[in-house]
């Protein structure tokens, strides 16, 4: 053969060169059986994904219906779902083709469409827009009437509503794509300090000692526990999770049932069973009912390990941590309601505290202005993280970013795992005064202070915008994958601001 062709003449090579490439050209995707043809598919990255379905029809027939390598994606790209696409994925977890009627009936709220597309994919596609609109700061703004000249202390939102807690005694309730205020809660006799809500349940504490149980739709007060002898300053609501960190093993769940856990100034703790609003509940006209109505949902009376205020509280499972103006951190055990460890190192008040199950520690920050890092199991000091040079009033952890926020001005960022500082946000483009809220997670940061709100890139330490300008006061600022809701102060007067960043790209939710 090679002597063959090494006679004939040019065109005839020429000619036999085009049949051999036209033998060998092979579309090796449409013939590789399916799950290998995925699992190479798997190695793109979302924009090589979306190029590729441009290569042929049958290409993108391929990758369009690829169900588990857009589950990949999701994952891979750290995408925080909303409830609802988290209650798409649980039902459909090892659902090859998704029913389109079903998937409609499920994304009823967000009209996602029903064509022929990987709904997967639909996720995909609907949170690439959304950090795509979040990195170029491309949204759209809607400013709520707040309470007053009231300060707002707490805040808490989800896809329908928006719900504040104020000094002024009352709890206000926005609908979040109109913005009207569909119900005001009354019925403390002081301030609001705390407050969450899981579902229909909303539960908040004030000054007036006492904690209050809401059926948010009715926006009827259905229980009030008494006990403390001072103000609610914190609560948790605790629900039952899987702490097997063995994802694929047995189950683990603790709590056995939904619990409220609330601090207060009177240095106690105190453990209240989550009530059902679906049970009957006794008209409360007077305190000593109430007072017999917390009994009967009362787990366990006053834990009182500390001696000063208690200003903290983070849960997980049965771990219960407290942080005090006493300047001492504590473990308990919720089950078993017991003192696990009294971790003994700031020297100053403790103002917050969060928990790594990951890790297996806890951590604390404090008007010393420094970051301790304690084991759970052994309540050993691991770690002093050192560099603020105030108060530390707040701590989050998402993944391994470990952000705290002072009084000095600055943010910074640390490797959870082993307590390397990785970033400080600070300088002309930092915060000018005491940092007041933040939350972040594993993309970026957004803090408040007095003047504005910062959003930052949290891999870099680098200031991505000036999100909102000109106010006088930032009380509170929180925010999921579409949306970031702050409470601020402008011009004596209190306002939400509410920043939509799944307005423009993904017209069809808002139609």
């Amino acid at each position: 053969m090679f002597q063959l062709l090494k006679r004939s003449p040019k065109n005839v090579l020429r000619m036999a060169n085009m049949a051999a490439a036209q033998s060998l050209r092979i579309d090796y995707l449409t013939f590789l059986p399916s799950h290998l043809a995925h699992k190479i598919l798997s190695y793109l990255d979302i924009r090589s994904l979306c190029r590729a379905t441009l290569v042929n029809h049958t290409w993108k027939n391929i990758i369009d219906t690829a169900t588990v390598v857009w589950k990949t994606k999701i994952a891979d790209y750290n995408f925080s779902l909303s409830p609802t696409e988290e209650c798409y994925l649980s039902t459909h977890s090892y659902s090859p083709t998704p029913n389109p009627l079903d998937m409609h009936s499920i994304y009823r709220n967000i009209h996602l469409s029903t064509d022929h597309m990987n709904h997967f994919k639909q996720i995909v596609r609907r949170h690439t827009i959304l950090r795509r609109n979040w990195g170029r700061s491309h949204y759209r703004k809607m400013v709520l009437e707040g309470h007053g000249n009231a300060a707002i202390t707490c805040l808490q939102f989800d896809e329908e509503k928006i719900i504040t807690g104020s000094e002024d005694g009352r709890i206000h309730i926005y609908n979040i794509m109109t913005g009207k205020l569909a119900h005001v809660l009354r019925g403390h006799d002081g301030g609001v300090w705390a407050l969450q809500y899981v579902n229909n349940t909303l539960v908040t504490g004030s000054t007036d000692r006492t904690i209050r149980v809401w059926d948010i739709e009715k926006a009827l007060c259905r229980f009030v526990f008494r006990g403390h002898s001072s103000t609610v300053r914190c609560l948790k609501i605790v629900l039952p999770t899987n702490v097997n960190p063995d994802s694929e093993g047995h189950p683990i769940i603790e709590p056995s049932h939904p619990l409220i856990v609330s601090g207060s100034r009177d240095t106690t703790i105190r453990v209240w069973d989550l009530p059902d609003l679906n049970e009957p509940s006794m008209a409360l006209s007077t305190v000593s009912e109430e007072e017999s109505v917390s009994q009967d949902y009362l787990k366990y009376d006053a834990l009182s390990k500390h001696e000063n205020s208690v200003r903290d509280l983070a849960a997980y499972g049965n771990i219960l941590v407290s942080g005090s103006y006493d300047c001492n951190v504590i473990i308990w055990d919720l089950e078993k309601g017991e003192k696990k460890f009294l971790l003994k190192g700031h020297s100053l008040k403790v103002y917050s505290v969060v928990i790594d199950p990951k890790n297996r520690h806890c951590i604390s920050g404090s008007l010393d202005a420094s970051v301790r890092i304690w084991g759970l199991d052994d309540g050993e000091c691991k770690m002093v993280l050192q560099g603020h040079t105030s108060l530390v009033g707040i701590l989050g952890l998402v993944d391994n970013y470990l952000v705290s926020a002072a009084a000095d001005t600055t943010l910074r960022v640390w490797d959870a795992s082993n307590g390397d500082r990785l970033h400080i946000m600070a300088g002309k483009t930092g915060h000018q005064a005491t940092i007041t809220t933040f939350q972040h997670d594993s993309q970026k940061i957004v803090s408040g202070s007095e003047g504005g709100v910062k959003v930052w890139d949290i891999k870099t330490g680098e200031l991505l915008y000036d999100l909102i300008k000109d106010v006088n006061t930032v009380w509170r600022v929180c925010f999921d994958e579409r949306r970031c809701v702050a409470a601020v102060k402008n011009d004596e007067v209190t306002q939400i601001v509410v920043l939509d960043f799944g307005f423009y790209g993904l017209e069809e939710e808002n139609e």
